[in-house]
């Protein structure tokens, strides 16, 4: 069984139950880091593929309040 290193902005919703647009705009307000991919051609055009590292994430879901 292999570790998941790395989530996109999809994955790392469904895997914490936040929504896409939740991930995202915690991306775009500097709350989660995300790393970003530019190597393939197709990938230039849209500004890269994003991931969030699986450390990133588990350092973003401790941050939060407890309810």
């Amino acid at each position: 069984m292999s570790v998941k290193l790395a989530y996109d902005v999809p994955e790392a919703a469904a895997a914490t139950g936040f929504s896409v647009a939740f991930i995202s705009a915690a991306i775009r307000d500097g709350r989660i880091a995300a790393k970003t991919s530019k190597q393939r051609d197709q990938d230039k055009a849209r500004g890269g593929k994003r991931v969030i590292l699986a450390a990133e994430l588990d350092r973003f879901l401790a941050s939060l309040d407890d309810a």
